[in-house]
């Protein structure tokens, strides 16, 4: 199964707004970002988070977002404050897409690979 902008809005409803276009363009992109020959049959997974964790970050959007965790909160009047979420080189840990993608890489980086 291919990815595909219908694809991507099945599996992440929050981004059905989004034109086909900018998703077909991220999933275009991501094709030199995730190989499939490193995720194997789990191919269309990695593609289909990583194009949600870049449309999270270029378009927002509700579920993906990843604020950190809170230091202090009030109810009267309603006030949040949260601590800075550490982000990593690829910038992954800065959707909840993307966290999901690292635990995948994490999956694969921990078996074999045959080249």
């Amino acid at each position: 199964m291919a990815v595909t902008a219908a694809s991507v809005k099945a599996f992440a409803p929050a981004f059905d707004s989004v034109a086909d276009s900018i998703v077909t363009t991220w999933i275009a992109w991501g094709a030199g970002a995730v190989q499939s020959t490193t995720f194997q049959t789990d191919a269309d997974q990695a593609l289909t988070l990583w194009v949600c964790h870049n449309l999270q970050l270029t378009q927002g959007g509700q579920g993906g977002d990843v604020v950190g965790p809170a230091t202090s909160k009030r109810v009267g009047d309603v006030a949040a404050n949260y601590a800075n979420v550490t982000i990593d080189i690829a910038g992954l840990r800065a959707t909840s897409w993307g966290l999901a993608l690292l635990a995948l890489i994490r999956r694969y980086r921990a078996m074999p690979v045959v080249a």
